[in-house]
């Protein structure tokens, strides 16, 4: 038995132990409290918060005479929320902050700022997602040791802060009247940003895909915490596998996420340069720079390496045989991301396959949109895993272009996620 399947029974393994009280290694299945079915009817006016691992973006859905019109109102640094002039733990500070600006995008554009409005949150971190009738689906910190991003807001949280309430006050006390909120993981507010997908996944600054498991309610979209939960062995991971001075990756994350690639390309660079004299120079920058060489790049950066190479040799100033050297460490880097997504692809799908011939697993990526290497090797490896007659289909969701900017396709999700919710609580 290849190694390759070995990963695929591992992974199917994991899969199907999630949640269950079974021993490790597995998923985790932390219930999103999401309904399934596509809701009929639309709430009138919704705020949609996408907190990432570097910027938040905040958007409106609204509805006129029974069409949908969609504004971003703001997209800013996360640390451009740090306000000193605002009181409590760092994430109610974080709250307000965000609060105090919607509301001045609300009046600037001349909008009905009271509401009442359903407030939709993306939260790219471990949760538990309790139904709580009369307010909606509550964040509540778990798994707070494996919140790997490091946003400012989250240095003080603890298991058990909720996420919701704090929010939802926030807007109170900014005079916007919240009459239902929803929590949720982007991973499962992919997921319900595409109205026939069985799983949802992320494949961007970080790394997660869905899981669905049955309850005795029926059938219920988890948060799998994909990329967090597997520890890579040494089968995955060489001596090269750096993510910082002396920090050898652990977890699957590490070796696939935007964050950590252009982090691997100066450790590979590095580790390299003693047998390849074409990185010599390189290498040698990146050891005066220190600690600092592994934040100098960026994902954008590997993929201008591939698709617009002069611009990447510029940037570093490499002649044409240290820009070869590059690209050959980028692609065998890009396409070993690619294939581990795609064994979390299956994973994620993989009890759903018993009763389907084909699923879709919605897909929010910009590795994919940004690097066809990482996109074609992504389905190709897909094609390959997939068990004899069955198809698994990967959809990479657009975002949309509004009025004021671009709406990501996990406030696309949480927005039908509200509209679901609403009918369920019904």
């Amino acid at each position: 038995m290849d190694k390759k399947t070995d990963w695929v029974k591992l992974v199917k393994e994991m899969a199907v132990r999630a949640g269950s009280n079974s021993g490790e290694p597995k998923f985790r299945a932390l219930s999103s409290g999401i309904p399934l079915r596509k809701a009929e009817l639309k709430l009138p006016q919704l705020i949609l918060i996408d907190i990432g691992g570097t910027s938040t973006k905040v958007g409106i859905r609204r509805l006129e005479s029974g069409k949908e019109v969609w504004a971003v109102l703001m997209e800013e640094p996360n640390d451009s929320f740090d306000d000193s002039s605002h009181q409590g733990s760092n994430l109610e500070r974080f709250a307000s902050a965000v609060a105090e600006r919607t509301k001045e995008a609300l009046s600037k554009n001349a909008l009905n700022k009271e509401g009442p409005w359903g407030l939709g949150i993306v939260w790219s971190n471990a949760m538990d997602n309790p139904v709580i009738p009369g307010f909606g689906i509550e964040g509540v910190v778990s798994g707070r040791e494996h919140y790997s991003k490091g946003e400012w807001f989250c240095r003080d949280v603890k298991n058990g802060d909720k996420i919701g309430v704090v929010f939802a006050q926030a807007f109170g006390h900014g005079g916007l009247k919240i009459n239902l909120t929803l929590v949720g993981n982007d991973t499962p507010l992919t997921m319900k940003a595409w109205p026939t997908a069985s799983a949802g996944m992320v494949a961007s600054t970080g790394l997660n895909a869905t899981i669905v498991k049955n309850s005795s309610s029926g059938p219920i979209i988890c948060n799998a915490e994909m990329g967090t939960t597997w520890k890579v062995d040494t089968s995955l991971v060489g001596e090269a596998d750096l993510i910082g001075p002396g920090f050898k990756a652990g977890i699957i994350e590490h070796l696939v996420s935007g964050q950590n690639l252009p982090k691997l390309f100066v450790s590979h660079v590095l580790y390299n340069s003693g047998k390849e004299k074409s990185l010599k120079n390189l290498a040698e920058r990146f050891k005066v720079l220190g600690s600092k060489a592994y934040e100098m790049l960026t994902a954008a950066d590997l993929a201008a390496c591939l698709n617009s190479p002069a611009q990447f040799a510029n940037k570093l100033e490499l002649s044409s045989e240290e820009l070869k050297s590059c690209s050959s460490i980028v692609e065998r880097l890009i396409v070993r991301a690619a294939r581990l997504s795609a064994l979390l692809a299956f994973a994620s799908v993989v009890e759903q396959l018993d009763g389907n011939s084909s699923v879709e697993v919605a897909l929010d990526s910009s590795l994919s949109r940004g690097i066809p290497l990482f996109w074609s090797e992504l389905n190709k490896s897909v094609q390959e895993i997939s068990p004899p007659g069955k198809t698994i289909k990967l959809k990479l969701v657009d975002r949309i272009p509004v009025d004021g900017g671009i709406l990501s396709v996990p406030m696309q999700g949480a927005a039908n996620a509200l509209d679901s919710l609403a009918e369920a609580l019904k």
